[in-house]
């Protein structure tokens, strides 16, 4: 029965399993949902057993610059086609692709996993389709059932726990079988549903039910080809699933801040206390409360006896080593938090540290970008374009270049349909004739509206999605040598330009290479002292024809 493998799957995620380490192969225990418990305990700066003490909180801020040091933005995912596809269809798939992103919050999406990572050390996405579409979720770890031993949850079963409100599991009474009987078994507002994927009787499958003992109902099976879940972590395995994250990290450390806090707060409680001495034993009690206001205290030797936190300066230098301890265990020291840079120190030597510090982050942020990519091309973008290819009309309002690139499109088209009704009319083409066509889209262009007609399955051909991992921290030397000759080639031969192994190059070096007008490639070619030849603008004028075409001026 699947709810026996079900509780199976839950028992055995609860278990501790057993790590070695060193070459004595000591046994260390591990609980997944111990650490877990620690770690949300933490981050809430609440002490694991009852403690009325001070919480000293020093891992939330680290998680911060953790998590700004390996997040991805969008603009670090790019899309580009690969082999025979024409400028205008890098031009709109990157188009199209950034909408989608925009559209589905995927930046709130990144931002959420990268905090997730820095916090617990590994993070799961669930991919599904809701409403037709494929979306992308946060997996709560605290939910997820699954052998910690697996080196990633793709290899194995995963249970899922979710949930759910009496009128929510109502609402499923659609899709789900038996939902009355699992709402008349219960009395309970929320209601604990599983979801199970993996392999089952030799097939690999979705199953949600309810209960794994003689209570069992089953709610929804569904045969599917692959595990939803994917995941993500910040450092290698070492015989357990969950990574080591900033939290974890500091476990110890954290211990300590609260146990020195707590004792300078009891030291300086007790150097605050105004005790008084005297040899007169008359004198007895308490000054304060035992006296009127007035009254006169007859003591020749009353005095106060003086109290001073003597650890306090041991105190701060302790905490000092903490902090700093907790800065190489993150990986977050001042020059990564942007606190202030040590004094006199020359401004190439504080971006040479800058960069060295955040190397250490690079490789994070090369495994998460490589994950990403593949996971939007191969599991969301085939339905995503599926849905492309029926056809529509695409308003152009994503940036400036987009909207410069569209206007000099308009312009020969409408110069060309200017030339072509002249001709069939048998009047005159004249040069003035398209003269004035630019003077009167001049003033009309900022009301146009930019769309354009994009016909099906447009986007048939092959695309792949490159992450820039180092952001604005690109090596400019590489960049300039891949411009310069970029520009050398195309002002030898303009015609490179429609060479695929020349438009993967600019791709990957981060050049669009559709940005090359043919008017550019003509100026370039004058510029080194010659014409431009002929052959080539004509091929690249076929290139055109095919925006031209798309162009929506209705």
């Amino acid at each position: 029965m699947i709810n026996k493998v079900v509780k199976d799957i839950i028992e055995l995620a609860q278990e501790p399993i057993q790590l070695t380490v060193g070459e004595s192969k000591s046994a260390l225990k591990f609980n997944y949902f111990e650490t877990l418990k620690r770690v949300d305990f933490y981050v809430n700066s609440q002490y694991l057993e009852g403690n009325d003490g001070v919480f000293w909180n020093i891992i939330n801020s680290r998680i911060v610059h953790f998590a700004k040091n390996i997040d991805l933005d969008t603009k670090d995912l790019r899309p580009y086609a690969d082999g025979e596809a024409s400028y205008v269809q890098s031009w709109i798939l990157g188009m199209k692709f950034y909408k989608w992103l925009e559209d589905n919050h995927f930046a709130l999406t990144l931002n959420g996993r990268s905090i997730g990572l820095a916090t617990y050390g590994s993070w799961v996405w669930k991919v599904k389709k809701e409403d037709g579409k494929t979306v992308v979720e946060d997996a709560p770890l605290q939910n997820l059932y699954f052998d910690q031993t697996a080196k990633s949850i793709r290899d194995v079963n995963v249970v899922q726990k979710h949930m759910l409100s009496r009128d929510a599991l109502k609402g499923k009474g659609e899709v789900w079988e038996g939902v009355d009987r699992v709402l008349s078994q219960t009395k309970d507002e929320e209601i604990e549903i599983w979801e199970f994927n993996g392999e089952y009787d030799g097939v690999f499958q979705q199953v949600i039910g309810y209960g794994t003992d003689d209570n069992f109902v089953e709610l929804y099976v569904k045969e599917i080809k692959e595990s939803p879940y994917y995941d993500f972590h910040i450092g290698e395995y070492q015989g357990r699933w969950l990574r080591v994250g900033v939290a974890e990290r500091l476990f110890d450390l954290q211990v300590l801040a609260n146990r020195k806090i707590n004792q300078n707060e009891k030291n300086q409680e007790i150097a605050s206390l105004l005790l008084m001495r005297t040899s007169n034993p008359e004198l007895i009690g308490n000054v304060l409360q035992d006296v009127e206001p007035g009254e006169i205290i007859n003591s020749e030797d009353l005095q106060q006896i003086g109290i001073t936190n003597t650890t306090f300066n041991s105190f701060i230098t302790e905490m000092q080593q903490i902090e700093n301890k907790a800065d190489q265990l993150s990986l977050t020291p001042n020059i990564i938090t942007s606190e202030q840079a040590p004094a006199n120190i020359p401004f190439r030597s504080l971006a040479t540290l800058t960069n060295a510090g955040k190397s250490a982050f690079r490789l994070i942020k090369e495994s998460v970008g490589e994950s990403t990519g593949y996971l939007l091309k191969e599991r969301i973008f085939p339905d995503v374009v599926k849905e492309w290819n029926k056809g529509e009309v695409m308003e152009i309002s994503r940036d400036e270049a987009d909207v410069r690139y569209f206007e000099k499109q308009i312009r020969k088209l409408m110069k060309w349909r200017t030339f072509t009704s002249n001709l069939l009319e048998g009047k005159e083409v004249r040069l003035e004739d398209l003269d004035e066509v630019d003077r009167v889209l001049d003033a009309e262009l900022e009301q146009m509206p930019k769309k354009i007609r994009i016909p099906e399955k447009f986007f048939n051909f092959d695309f792949h999605i490159k992450t820039n991992i180092t952001g604005e921290a690109v090596d400019k030397t590489q960049r300039n040598d891949a411009l310069f000759n970029t520009l050398t080639w195309v002002q030898s031969n303009p015609a490179i330009v429609n060479v695929p192994y020349f438009r993967q190059y600019c791709e990957e070096n981060g050049i669009n290479y559709w940005r090359l007008t043919p008017e550019q490639k003509e100026e370039l070619v004058q510029q080194a002292g010659g014409g431009a030849p002929e052959a080539p603008i004509k091929e690249a004028g076929k290139s055109a024809d095919k925006l031209l075409s798309a162009v929506d001026t209705q």
